[in-house]
Order: structure tokens, then sequence, then C-alpha cells
């Protein structure tokens, strides 16, 4: 059986561990961005690179 949450110390470890993810949140969020912006501008590298070599053909 799942052991209830009424000790206040395990209420406390999940308020603790919930402000740190909600601190963290806008850091993670500028980070994936950031690995999207470069996705995005090798894709684009990609297809001008792609168009190119279609012109040369």
């Amino acid at each position: 059986m799942a052991k209830k949450m009424t000790d206040t110390t395990t209420f406390q470890v999940l308020e603790k561990d919930a402000y740190h993810a909600f601190i963290e949140w806008p850091l993670f969020l500028m980070r994936k961005l950031k690995q999207l912006e470069q996705h995005i501008a090798a894709a684009e590298e990609n297809l001008k690179g792609t168009g190119q070599r279609r012109e040369q053909k």
C-alpha cells in the first residue's frame, strides 16, 4: 500500500522541490530556446545548401 502523505516533513520537502522547480523554470526555457535557435539556424543553412546544389544541376 502507498504511504499516506500526512507527515509535515514530507510536505516541506514537496514544497521546497516545487519552489526550486518554479525558480529554475525560466532558466530551463532560456536554455531550450537557445538550443532551438541553433537547430533552426542549422536547418536553414542546410536548406540553403540544398537549394544551391539544385540550382547548379
